[in-house]
């Protein structure tokens, strides 16, 4: 089920809408946390009152979940405290629905060829290598072997 909720820091509000709010609202307090949102206007205002709080608006299908989040825009744009960037309901830019070249593809999957598990950053050899040397003699205890090993049963084969 799809919903219009509102966040509320300090005085200030925020409007959008979700089909997964439990994952939105995290993604939004994790992003904040951080001081990485993308809405400049929500970011600054929870950096100086760091007070976090929302409430779902309305449920509905996803098919009208859209035209409830423009009409409480409408219902809001201008007020001084309304943290939303965007007039309308999918102005601002977003990889939702977009279809990519195949050359854009290659281009992205050359730029992420290399990468590994730190956070997106390529390693130099010399990082692996010394890596590697840090793990030798460690040892793993039964506990933590019996941990890996169930974890690696419930992973579903590619």
């Amino acid at each position: 089920m799809s919903c219009v909720y509102e966040i509320w820091i300090g005085d200030y509000f925020y409007q959008g809408s979700t089909k997964d709010i439990k994952k939105r609202i995290r993604d939004h307090k994790n992003n904040l946390q951080k001081n990485k949102h993308v809405n400049a206007k929500m970011q600054a205002v929870w950096n100086k009152y760091r007070v976090f709080e929302y409430q779902i608006l309305v449920e509905c299908d996803e098919s009208t979940v859209l035209k409830y989040e423009q009409d409480y825009i409408d219902a809001n744009w201008g007020d001084p405290k309304y943290l939303n960037l965007a007039e309308k309901v999918g102005l601002l830019p977003s990889s939702k629905g977009r279809t990519f070249s195949e050359e854009h593809k290659a281009k992205i999957s050359a730029a992420t060829k290399g990468h590994t598990r730190t956070k997106g950053r390529p390693q130099s050899e010399e990082h692996k290598r010394k890596r590697a040397e840090a793990r030798i003699g460690s040892v793993v205890s039964n506990e933590t072997r019996a941990k890996i090993s169930a974890s690696l049963k419930a992973r579903k084969a590619s």
